[in-house]
């Protein structure tokens, strides 16, 4: 039921109050960017199982991950964020970039 469509190093742009979470949930097998204590943010490169699940797993940090790359996988994720978008009438297409 959960099988990954695809495996994919998946880069991914981490806010540091999220970085305890992301190193429980990936540990060594997380390559992450070096940074400075000024950094809001880290990158992080990992190795992952592609499907909904994975990006139901991104959804649920809300604006503290952005999917940066592969190019593919971003527009994959961001049909599914679309589809989710659906279901609230009231959210207006007007405000997307």
């Amino acid at each position: 039921m959960f099988e990954p469509e695809y495996f994919e190093y998946v880069t991914l742009r981490v806010k540091r109050y999220l970085l305890d979470d992301m190193l429980e949930h990936f540990g060594d097998y997380a390559s992450i960017s070096p940074y400075s204590e000024t950094d809001e943010s880290v990158t992080i490169t990992v190795h992952v199982g592609v499907n909904q699940r994975f990006f139901l797993w991104v959804m649920s940090y809300g604006d503290g991950i952005e999917l940066l790359s592969p190019v593919k996988t971003r527009s994959e994720y961001l049909a599914e964020v679309r589809k989710m978008l659906g279901a609230y009438p009231e959210y207006s297409q007007r405000s997307t970039p």
